[in-house]
């Protein structure tokens, strides 16, 4: 199973420049054989690939990017 959670701001610094939850994934994969859990997988405890019962193994991705600078620059 594959959670993808989207960015987006939750507030912003004392300086006025927001801060941001970046967007990510997370995706529970079976310990034995690293193969992506279905939620049929979720719900008998078996993995249809190796045949053994899955415990859970996480997958986070995270995607970052840069926030330009607003504003003057002084140097």
């Amino acid at each position: 199973m594959k959670t993808i959670v989207a960015s987006e701001i939750v507030g912003t610094y004392a300086d006025g420049s927001p801060k941001i939850l970046p967007r990510h994934e997370v995706e529970v994969l079976c310990t034995e054989c690293l193969d992506p859990v279905s939620a049929v997988e979720e719900a008998t405890g078996v993995c249809t690939s190796c045949g053994k019962p899955w415990t859970a193994s996480q997958s986070v991705a995270v995607h970052v990017t840069s926030t330009p600078l607003s504003g003057t620059v002084r140097i």
